[in-house]
């Protein structure tokens, strides 16, 4: 994956690069986080990204792939079941907070990649012949 190709990702999911940055294993003191101008660096090279950014990052994609699919696929199985369905809302959170007191397993993903997640999904139903709208959680 060339530096060009991880940030085209990165930002398509949402994801700032203080974001990929924090989760990165550190080789020689252990743990996690790297200073965000090495990422910078490897993103503005012409050279390969690190294994573990190119990682990080199919990671997510294959997250946010998973669980678009997942929720169409539930959207499906009520249809296939007779269930009658006018719409399928998609909630949208206004800040990382409510994120997380409403989906703990997103804990310290930022509500950018939570909306990434949301496009996907509303192309996914779409495509299944689905009304799909995302609204704001608290309306």
């Amino acid at each position: 994956m060339t530096g060009a190709e991880a940030k085209t990702l990165r930002e398509r999911l949402g994801l700032s690069q203080l974001d990929i940055a924090s989760r990165l294993p550190r080789k020689k003191k252990g743990g996690f986080g790297i200073e965000k101008k090495t990422y910078n660096h490897w993103e503005s090279s012409s050279l390969p990204v690190n294994d573990d950014v190119q990682a990080l990052l199919v990671h997510y994609r294959d997250s946010l792939e998973a669980q678009a699919k997942h929720s169409c696929d539930i959207a499906k199985g009520m249809r296939a079941e007779g269930k009658p369905i006018e719409a399928v809302h998609l909630f949208r959170y206004k800040n990382d907070h409510a994120l997380q007191a409403a989906h703990p397993e997103m804990q310290g993903l930022p509500t950018s990649f939570h909306a990434a997640i949301l496009m996907r999904t509303q192309a996914l139903l779409r495509e299944n012949g689905f009304e799909a709208m995302i609204i704001w959680a608290d309306e």
